[in-house]
């Protein structure tokens, strides 16, 4: 006769899961990423354009925002502000500053000191340096962090996910091949080989070296 005796792990209430409700490029991305040691390939093709997954962006996305301009704060800033918000350069129009949170390692932004909605507000002066400096920045960048391409464009209103609502700004973010894996978008761990100060301090030095003077402020 067959046992019926039931085992301890039998007798044990069935376990709850929780379901995720992910993308499915996102479960492509982890089961490549658990079969294999290559470096996951995120080009995109005609079927599946590449992603760039960000989710420690929710920080500043969820987080408190004051009525103000933190642009337009950092615009009016000293010498001595400039360090601690990471502004990298300023010229006669414009600077550069490392977004604080970034997409990628070195991901920075040209800013017009002027508070304008978009492009069409720009002067032909404004408009050709922040060309001039988004082309340095990218001159040093390369130099110091050697990306393998950029996401360089502009955001401009609210739909378009603009994080500085009214005060127009250009990006620029480096990328390498498998930047974005499962274990920010899965693991919840955002693995980054440099922090905010020592990425600026590099990008000065590279700015510096490539004869790219820094206006002093009135």
């Amino acid at each position: 006769m067959a046992s019926t005796r039931r085992t301890e792990e039998e007798t044990q209430p069935m376990r709850s899961f929780r379901i995720l409700p992910l993308p499915l490029s996102a479960v492509r991305g982890i089961l490549r990423a658990a079969m294999t040691t290559e470096p996951i390939n995120n080009a995109p093709t005609s079927d599946h354009p590449a992603l760039l997954w960000a989710p420690w962006r929710m920080d500043y996305l969820g987080g408190p925002h004051s009525d103000g301009c933190f642009l337009c704060d950092i615009a009016a800033g000293s010498p001595a502000d400039d360090l601690a918000n990471f502004v990298l350069w300023r010229g006669r129009t414009c600077y550069l500053v490392l977004n604080r949170y970034p997409y990628a390692g070195g991901h920075l932004m040209a800013v017009p000191y002027r508070h304008i909605p978009d492009i069409t507000a720009l002067r032909p002066d404004e408009w050709t340096e922040l060309h001039s400096a988004l082309v340095m920045a990218e001159s040093a960048l390369d130099a110091t962090m050697h990306p393998q391409g950029y996401n360089i464009g502009i955001n401009q209103g609210a739909a378009a996910g603009a994080g500085a609502k009214g005060h127009l700004h250009l990006h620029l973010v480096p990328r390498w091949t498998g930047d974005s894996n499962f274990m920010p978008v899965i693991g919840g761990v955002r693995v980054e080989s440099h922090g905010l100060g020592p990425v600026a301090e590099l990008l000065r030095s590279a700015l510096a070296a490539a004869g790219a003077t820094t206006e002093k402020k009135s």
